[in-house]
C-alpha cells in the first residue's frame, strides 16, 4: 500500500528520467557490475549511465535507437545489454534489488520467501545457433 513513507522511498523527482537509478539503486547495483579492465582502453562512458539507458528502453518499450541524445550511444546501451544478459547478471542485479527494498521495507514472510525464490529461479534459457 502507498504510504507517504513508502511515496516518498520510491519518488523519483530530480531524476533526468523516471527509468534512472536512483543513488541508492546504484550502490546496490555498482559491486555487482563487472569492473573495469585493468590494460586496455578505459571506459568512455561512465556505467551508470550505460544501465540508465538500458533501463529507459526496457521501461518505455523503444527501439534502441531512439535512446535520447544525453544518454550514451544505442550501440553501447545495447552491447552493455547483450553483455549482461549472456553472463546472468541481470538476474543477479534484480535479485539485488528486490532484497535490499525487502532489508528496508519488511513484508510478511510468506511474501518474501515466494517472491524472492521466483526471481532467482527465473532464468531465460541459453540460446542455441
Amino acid at each position: 500500500m502507498w504510504t507517504p513513507t513508502s511515496r516518498a522511498r520510491h519518488s523519483r523527482e530530480g531524476l533526468r528520467y523516471g527509468s534512472d537509478l536512483t543513488d541508492g539503486e546504484w550502490a546496490v547495483l555498482e559491486p555487482l557490475l563487472p569492473p573495469p579492465y585493468r590494460c586496455g582502453r578505459p571506459r568512455r562512458r561512465p556505467l551508470r549511465e550505460v544501465v540508465n539507458a538500458i533501463s529507459y528502453v526496457l521501461r518505455c518499450s523503444c527501439p534502441w535507437r531512439s535512446l535520447p541524445k544525453d544518454l550514451p550511444p544505442w550501440r553501447t546501451a545495447y552491447r552493455w545489454f547483450a553483455r549482461l544478459r549472456d553472463a546472468g547478471t541481470w538476474e543477479d542485479l534484480n535479485f539485488a534489488l528486490v532484497m535490499a527494498d525487502l532489508s528496508v521495507h519488511p513484508v510478511s514472510r510468506s511474501w518474501s520467501s515466494k517472491y524472492a525464490s521466483q526471481s532467482v529461479t527465473v532464468r531465460s534459457p541459453p540460446c542455441s545457433t
